[in-house]
């Protein structure tokens, strides 16, 4: 389920911290370094802030230990197109409750618009889990962005094919339409691999019958 975060101020800055942590060290921040960061000398505060955080659903605490808390979900970090370019990346101030499995400092989440990835069952509305790399296997759905235009970015399967790259929709009625075929040059000078899509995830809330 897509969360907005809802906290005071206070809470929000240490929950920042948090995850600011996670996505620099890969690792939790520990309560001292809580403390430090966000200028709080009682570590009893800290705690009562932590368990309103805790409350919200958005970390879990281990026990009352130093290096004890856990994420409970991945950042929401825009909109990606299922169809052609479309912007992306905006400030992560929403949250996807995911499995721990999926929760880890390399990956984020992204709002799928289009169907041309509708026979991969990804289909517009969904949200998919991403996993942060510059590398992929042929046949991988990836988030293929352009780097001079740094704004968009599309949802695809990867195939390097000799001297060019095929970026591969999934919906047979408008392959012509979606399917991209780039040089070899262009792509290693204009496009970069962001990540891979690891899980979709479709939340039925308000969604219309098809």
């Amino acid at each position: 389920m897509l969360q907005q975060i809802q906290l005071d101020y206070t809470g929000k800055k240490i929950f920042q911290c948090i995850h600011k942590f996670y996505r620099d060290y890969g690792r939790s921040a520990s309560r001292r370094e809580i403390m430090k960061e966000e200028g709080i000398s009682s570590s009893s505060r800290l705690q009562t802030e932590l368990e309103k955080i805790q409350e919200k659903g958005w970390i879990k605490l281990l026990g009352n230990v130093d290096y004890d808390i856990r994420l409970c979900g991945v950042p929401l970090l825009g909109r990606i197109s299922a169809g052609r370019p479309i912007e992306n990346f905006t400030e992560p101030n929403q949250w996807l409750e995911v499995e721990p499995k999926y929760i880890d400092t390399y990956n984020y989440a992204l709002l799928v618009r289009g169907e041309s990835m509708i026979e991969d069952g990804i289909v517009d509305g969904d949200y998919i889990v991403v996993r942060s790399q510059d590398t992929c296997q042929n046949g991988e759905i990836v988030v293929a962005a352009h780097l001079v235009n740094p704004f968009e970015a599309t949802l695809k399967r990867f195939f390097r094919e000799g001297d060019r790259v095929r970026l591969q929709s999934s919906y047979r009625e408008m392959e012509h339409e979606y399917t991209r075929i780039i040089k070899g040059k262009e792509w290693d000078n204009d496009w970069r691999i962001q990540g891979i899509a690891i899980k979709v995830h479709r939340d039925y809330v308000g969604k219309k019958r098809r």
